[in-house]
């Protein structure tokens, strides 16, 4: 086989296992704060609904539009949970493509491609249903189009991956204007474009500048921050640290762009305004510490760094097999009772408690398998209220059934079993807290079934069925 040959095949290689670690994190994020995330767009959609595209090119938070643009518009084509969920999925993979061709398609670049496919970081955030897995791709696209100048090509690829950046994350566009000026004055032509382009997020940005609630994230505490990663995504990554160094020795311009992103999210956490104990952030770093990897890598080091990628990759995959196995071996029976027993006009009102923090992409959803994520579920307001106010269980129609999901027995909770001919309220997992048993059957005035580790509540016309 020749050199070339054998290098598109390991390309080839690389791709099916970024993506066969990546699909089963669809099934697996399924849950309920996918569910809830995904709110956080529907307004966007109804101005796409009504024509307004300023409208829709809004920030979520802190978060620029781009993201909230394409799940918009996938909402109102197919609103199917499992397309927000491949779209997030097929982002993480384009990243790993595009850090292959940063690598100029080298040895080096199959590496780095590799390393980035297996990263514990990149395949627990694969599935989310926000815009984390679309910075991952937007800085590769980045570091891709910065080789391409770098061998002789123009600089509008690098305008053109910036300006997506700079739309997407923050962060993201901070590498990229790192990316520019490592250009020298090739670059000023990039930053005048990403700063054009990027004008109209201008009067948003200094108004979040401005506000108190954009510092409100808990203190730094870096140990605290040690101790949740390595619990979360092991140890064996680690051990690829000191071989980044040495790439960045051998290319310090690469390093020079790793230290700045790293220095900008170290300024926001001491700053509040990005979380210590959530570690989205790391998705941007690992893109450009994949290249570094992999220059570091040299002679039998390299078969080290192989060795470790795969360990991590195969180690996250034991635990998505682990979760989808859990998930088919024990099916939710309270959801399962409600779903054969309401009829049209009923509703079903998941409460299912926040015991973990929600960036813990550890967890999983029984209750929510109970509905199939490729069936359509656009949104709908049974009664009047802000469909951003997650105190409402954030509904959405399901057939003719209508599912609200929160994590808390709000007094909201009687809205609903008012707009409904029947609400059957399932409790997943209460642990014995009297919030989820015996306060919420005072609430409801009715006693619930009991299934285990579970508990179902009727209200209204089919209680006692």
């Amino acid at each position: 086989m020749s050199d070339s040959r054998r290098r598109r095949a390991l390309a080839a290689g690389t791709l099916l296992l970024a993506l066969a670690l990546r699909l089963p994190r669809v099934p697996a994020r399924w849950d309920e704060v996918s569910w809830l995330y995904a709110a956080y767009y529907e307004p966007a959609a109804e101005a796409l609904t009504a024509g307004d595209l300023r409208g829709a090119l809004r920030f979520v938070g802190l978060h620029p539009p781009l993201y909230t643009l394409l799940h918009a518009a996938i909402t109102l084509v197919w609103p199917a949970p499992i397309l927000w969920l491949l779209l997030s999925a097929a982002a993480s993979t384009g990243a790993v493509v595009a850090i292959r061709r940063a690598g100029r398609d080298s040895g080096e670049g199959l590496l780095a491609a590799l390393v980035l496919a297996c990263g514990p970081v990149q395949i627990a955030y694969a599935a989310e249903v926000n815009n984390y897995p679309l910075s991952a791709l937007a800085v590769a696209l980045v570091l891709a189009a910065r080789q391409r100048a770098i061998d002789g090509g123009g600089v509008g690829w690098l305008a053109a991956a910036g300006l997506a950046a700079a739309w997407t994350h923050g962060l993201a566009g901070w590498i990229a204007g790192l990316a520019a000026l490592s250009l020298g004055r090739r670059g000023l032509g990039v930053l005048a474009a990403m700063a054009l382009g990027s004008a109209p997020l201008a009067p948003e940005v200094l108004r979040l500048l401005g506000e108190a609630a954009t510092y409100k994230q808990p203190e730094l505490h870096p140990g605290l921050s040690w101790a949740d990663y390595t619990a979360r995504f092991g140890w064996v990554g680690l051990a690829l640290l000191p071989v980044g160094l040495l790439g960045a020795r051998r290319r310090p311009d690469l390093g020079g762009i790793w230290i700045g992103a790293a220095g900008a999210v170290v300024a926001l956490q001491l700053a509040r305004v990005a979380a210590p104990h959530q570690f989205p952030y790391h998705l941007m770093l690992g893109v450009i510490g994949a290249p570094l990897v992999a220059a570091g890598a040299a002679g039998p080091l390299r078969y080290g760094v192989i060795a470790a990628a795969l360990a991590q990759g195969l180690g996250m995959a034991s635990l998505d097999i682990g979760t989808l196995s859990a998930l088919r071996d024990r099916p939710d029976r309270a959801m399962r009772a409600a779903l054969e027993r309401a009829g049209p006009g009923d509703a079903i009102y998941l409460l299912a408690p926040s015991w973990a923090d929600d960036d813990d992409k550890r967890l999983s959803s029984r209750p929510l398998w109970a509905l199939a994520p490729w069936r359509p579920m656009p949104t709908v307001t049974p009664y009047d209220f802000d469909y951003a106010d997650f105190r409402h269980g954030q509904p959405r129609r399901y057939g003719e059934l209508v599912i609200y999901v929160t994590d808390w027995p709000r007094r909201e909770l009687l809205q609903a079993a008012a707009a409904h001919d029947t609400l059957y309220v399932v409790v997943d997992r209460p642990r014995g807290d009297v919030r989820y048993t015996s306060e919420l059957a005072a609430l409801l005035g009715v006693s619930p079934e009991d299934f285990g580790d579970q508990l179902l509540f009727v209200a209204g016309r089919g209680a006692g069925d």
